[in-house]
Order: structure tokens, then sequence, then C-alpha cells
């Protein structure tokens, strides 16, 4: 008996890693990003393209600033160049994770191969070609139109349309994260309404709803990076209306803000749902184990009273009381977030330092 259930346990792990090589071709093969197709080329890790990338536009704009005296790094317009580089190797980044989140999620999902298509790989077609541009286009001009309403600080038309040209493109860049984001929404949401495969024994301590928690974590700390490289830029540079006109203030601090409240919404929102699903199944599987353990220890207590001395006996319901008790103290572990504490805290760190640094900036600027 022992030796079927191995052999139907391989069987299970053999089909699932078959299911998951299918579903890692399909969406290497179909599923490719207009933006991914032109990295792909040049056949370099991400953070070189991203590099490449950089040095066009800093090459550009400097040229130009150096053509009218001005220097790109007193007014920290150099920045614009290193936005748009480092966030563009984030989104690479946050692509290729997304990938293989849904291609390691069936598993958990409980589905087969033709169904977890259905409902899970067709959600993921929507970053394929162009199909994400809509929302870097839209961020894209809003960004350019926020730094005209802030104010740029150069005369010379070519150095203003640089600015404009970039602005537009890190514009672009943030919008197809925010894109990736919504449809990393989706697929949550998709997530929580199915009957999940969790299993209280997996070694992730979360029920093997951990691979949702490092996708989120990683969508939020890639979010985060962002915002501290966009609020640093905001911040630092000269805007020509700043500290003259409250509007633009108060836009320039909902801007310098935005990537961080994104972050936490994608740390915390999308799992609301999964936090539900794994408190019912925990206080579940603990009624079923603590149903079991009252019965044992019920019968041990007969026993007892009964006078007999059948060791045998006895040392049987002990054995099945201690293993039923060890199962309830490993689900009484399980953690109802689909995160560990590494996980969380990370996130906590790394969202309160900035802010924190700023703040005491500020206040030692204010000092001298």
């Amino acid at each position: 008996m022992i030796n079927n259930e191995i052999i139907n346990l391989k069987d299970s792990f053999e089909n699932t890693e078959h299911q998951k090589e299918q579903i890692k071709k399909e969406i290497h093969h179909f599923i490719i990003p207009f933006y991914e197709r032109f990295y792909s080329y040049l056949k370099i890790p991400s953070y070189l393209f991203g590099l490449v990338v950089v040095l066009f536009f800093f090459l550009l704009h400097f040229g130009i600033a150096t053509a009218y005296n001005h220097s790109v790094f007193k007014d920290f317009s150099f920045m614009v160049s290193l936005m748009i580089g480092f966030c563009l190797h984030l989104v690479l980044l946050a692509t290729s994770d997304l990938k293989t989140f849904v291609i390691n999620l069936i598993e958990l999902s409980g589905n087969e191969l033709d169904e977890y298509r259905e409902k899970f790989v067709f959600i993921l077609n929507d970053i394929s070609n162009y199909k994400l541009l809509k929302y870097g286009l839209f961020f894209g001009v809003f960004n350019a139109s926020l730094g005209i309403f802030f104010g740029h600080w150069y005369k010379e038309i070519p150095l203003i349309l640089s600015l404009v040209i970039q602005h537009f493109v890190i514009g672009l860049v943030c919008g197809l994260a925010v894109g990736g984001i919504v449809i990393v929404f989706k697929l949550i949401a998709k997530v929580s309404k199915e009957h999940l495969n969790l299993e209280f024994f997996n070694p992730d301590h979360c029920a093997g709803t951990l691979i949702i928690g490092k996708l989120l974590f990683r969508f939020s700390m890639y979010t985060l990076l962002m915002g501290i490289v966009i609020a640093l830029y905001i911040h630092s540079s000269p805007w020509l209306y700043k500290g003259i006109d409250p509007i633009v203030d108060f836009m320039i601090m909902l801007w310098m803000f935005f990537p961080f409240i994104a972050a936490i919404l994608v740390f915390i929102f999308p799992v609301l749902k999964i936090h539900r699903v794994l408190l019912d199944y925990k206080f579940q599987e603990h009624e079923k184990v603590r149903y079991k353990l009252k019965e044992l220890s019920n019968e041990i207590i007969h026993y007892k009273e009964t006078g007999e001395n059948d060791f045998f006996k006895y040392s049987l319901f002990k054995n099945k009381f201690d293993h039923y008790k060890m199962i309830d103290d490993y689900i009484a572990k399980i953690n109802v977030w689909p995160y560990d504490v590494k996980y969380s805290l990370s996130f906590v760190i790394s969202l309160i330092l900035p802010i924190v640094i700023a703040i005491l900036s500020k206040l030692v600027s204010k000092n001298v």
C-alpha cells in the first residue's frame, strides 16, 4: 500500500513537471511583449539593455545641454536617463517573474492543463505584443504634461523638447509596470476563486501559497525602487513653479508618493481573499484533526478506566494521539497570509527606510 502511494506521488509529480514544461514552451513562444522583442534581438542581460538605453538618452541630453552651457549634473536632469534605463530593467525582471509565476501556479491551482490554459494563461496573454502600450501611452502623456505643469527650468526649445521626450519615455515605462500590476491583480483574483490544492505540510509554511507572496513581494519592491528614484528626481529638480504655486506643490507631493502607495497596495490588497481562504483552510484542518484527537483522547481515558493492561493496545492509541498532535501543531504554524516573516519584514523596512531618511535630511537642511 505504501509503495502504491509512493508510485502515485511520483506519477503526480512527473505529470505536474510535464505540464509546467508544456506551459513554459507555450508562454515563451507565444506571449512576448513588444519591449521584450526589441530586447531579445540584442541577446544581452536586462541590466545591460537598460544601460544601453541610459547611454542613448544621457548622451543626447548631455550633448544638447553642453551646447547651451548647461550642466545636467547641477540641475539633476541627468537622472531622467538613469531612471529610464533602471525602470526598464525592472520592468523586464517583472515580466520574467510574471511568466515564471504562471508556469509554476498550475500545481497550486489544481486545474488540468487545458482548463489552466483557459483560466490563467489566457489572462497572461494580456502582456503580449502591444497590449500593455495603452497603459504606457497614458502615463507617458500624463507624466510629460506634469513636467510642463511643474515648470521646466530651461528656456531653450531643444532642451525643453529633450526633457519632454524623456519624461514621456519614463512615464511610458512606468505605465507598462502599472499594466503588469493590473494583470497580477487579475491573476490573484482568479486564483482566490479556485479550489486550491493547499497542503499544510508544504515546506513554505503557507500551505503552498508562498508562490503568490513571492510574486507580490517582488512587484511591490520593483514599484518601491521605481518610487525612490522618481521621488529623488522630482524633489531635487529646480521646477520653475515649485514653492510658488500651492497646486503645483501638492501635485509634486502626490506624484512623489504615488509609487509608494502603489507598492503598499500591491503587497497587501491582492492577497486579502487569499488570506480568507487560508483562514478557512486552517480552521477546517484544525477541526478535522482536533475531532480525531478528541476521539483518541476518549479512547485512552476509557482504556485506563477499564483497567486493561494491554501495552500494545495502549501504545497504538498513544502513537496515534502523538501523530495527530504533531499534525495539529504543524497546522497551528501555518501562516494565514501568503508571506513568511522574511518577506514581510523586508518590505516594511524597505518602505520605511527611505521615508525616514527623507524626513531626517529635511530636518538637517532646516537646521543648517
